[in-house]
C-alpha cells in the first residue's frame, strides 16, 4: 500500500509525465497491477512506453486526472 502514495513516473518517448497513484491506480487495473507488483517498474516507479503513441497516452492519463475531478 505505501508505493500508491509515491508518485509513479510514466516516460513517453522523449516526454516524462510525473503521475500519482491515488489518481492513477483506481482507474487502471493494468497500471495498478503493475504497481502492486515485484516488478523492474513498479521497483523504479517508471514505466516506458516506448511502443505507445505518445499523444494516446498523454490524452489517456489527462482523461484519468480529469475523471477523478467529477
Amino acid at each position: 500500500e505505501s508505493t500508491r502514495i509515491l508518485q509513479f513516473v510514466a516516460l513517453i518517448v522523449l516526454s516524462l509525465i510525473r503521475v500519482h497513484c491515488a489518481i492513477i491506480c483506481p482507474r487502471s487495473q493494468t497500471l495498478s497491477a503493475t504497481v502492486d507488483s515485484v516488478t523492474k517498474e513498479a521497483l523504479s516507479q517508471e514505466i516506458f512506453l516506448e511502443e505507445d503513441e505518445p499523444l494516446i497516452v498523454a490524452q489517456m492519463i489527462e482523461f484519468f486526472i480529469l475523471l477523478g475531478l467529477r
